[in-house]
């Protein structure tokens, strides 16, 4: 009789393993994972990451009217990538709050 071995693996496991990934496959997993989530889901995540950025995020088909420095819209278009436009303004966001702009 051929005996299944499985491995049982804590979120601490898991965090150790993808902590020692190459940057660019950190990033492809955490996206293809990511992209699997419920709306939801995706949508807590965002506000809870960018939330401590300063931005605010508005999510569906809503316009909004707020005092704001930087506004971005964006459609669904199927060549636009997202993430990479968050992270930049992100970043620049947090460059900005420490002083260090342009």
């Amino acid at each position: 009789m051929d005996l299944v071995k499985t491995a049982v693996m804590s979120l601490d496991d898991i965090r150790n393993l993808a902590d020692h990934l190459p940057l660019d496959e950190k990033e492809k997993l955490i996206s293809e994972v990511f992209s699997e989530l419920p709306y939801e889901v995706k949508s807590r995540i965002i506000e809870r990451q960018l939330g401590q950025s300063g931005l605010v995020v508005v999510m569906g088909g809503t316009n909004c009217s707020v005092s704001i420095d930087f506004c971005l819209q964006i459609q669904n278009a199927p060549n636009v990538d997202v993430a990479a436009i968050i992270e930049a303004v992100v970043e620049r966001r947090k460059k900005d709050r420490h002083g260090h702009g342009n």
